[in-house]
């Protein structure tokens, strides 16, 4: 057996090697330059390397960028090299790591920083939980959603009726928005006229003040409603 640690600088990428194969274990770096070459050059090299071995497969430890940043450029640029028999990723749709993942998830939104990937991970996990799933720490919770008018010209005749200028209830082309139109004529004009939807479902710690929403024993209720009409 032979041990190959790639100089990716800040990063991973080790490939191990045996007479029936080989396992490329990550692939990335954090730094742009490596020993004063660019990244993208080194990268290179490692993938001209990799393309010389046969039955390869590849093991992902985690998905941060220092470890899967050569990875996604190989899958970008040269795409004739990304062939590997077999993909190992770490587990985080289960339910222990899942918990570990949605953390990552949240505080990767609040630092703007996304080193997992977060849209596929999380649209997985709200999925799950609108099928009933449990996550520990987490709840099932309806999304912040914004109110709008329910008739934009029903709103026009009344306040206009009222004498209202149009120039007052007006941007060009449109209402003003609800909180600016509240402020100026108040709430009982608008009477009627303006709903809050329900907002999209979304996972959020079980601190949240928003109730924890069940949308499994609600479709069976909803169903159970339709079979008694």
């Amino acid at each position: 057996m032979r041990i190959r640690m790639y100089n990716v600088g800040f990063g991973d990428c080790f490939c191990i090697r045996d007479r029936k194969g080989s396992l490329l274990v990550d692939f990335g770096a954090a730094n742009s330059k490596i020993e004063g070459r660019p990244r993208r050059e080194v990268f290179d090299v490692i993938i001209s390397d990799l393309t010389t071995i046969r039955k390869k497969n590849l093991l992902l430890t985690h998905f941060h960028p220092d470890h899967v940043s050569g990875l996604l450029y190989m899958m970008r640029y040269r795409r004739d090299a990304y062939e590997f028999e077999k993909i190992y990723l770490p587990d985080v749709f289960s339910g222990p790591e899942m918990k570990y993942t949605l953390a990552l998830l949240l505080l990767a939104d609040v630092t703007k920083k996304a080193s997992l990937p977060g849209r596929r991970v999380s649209l997985f996990a709200l999925a799950e939980a609108l099928k009933g799933t449990k996550y520990e720490g987490w709840k099932l919770v309806e999304g912040t959603s914004r109110r709008r008018y329910t008739d934009q010209d029903a709103i026009a005749m009344r306040l206009t009726t009222e004498g209202w200028e149009e120039d007052e209830i007006y941007k060009p082309q449109e209402l003003i928005g609800i909180t600016e139109m509240t402020k100026l004529i108040g709430k009982e004009l608008l009477s009627g006229l303006v709903i809050k939807p329900e907002g999209k479902p979304t996972l959020a710690p079980e601190s949240d003040k928003r109730p924890e929403l069940n949308r499994v024993a609600e479709a069976k209720q909803d169903f159970d409603n339709k079979m008694d009409e």
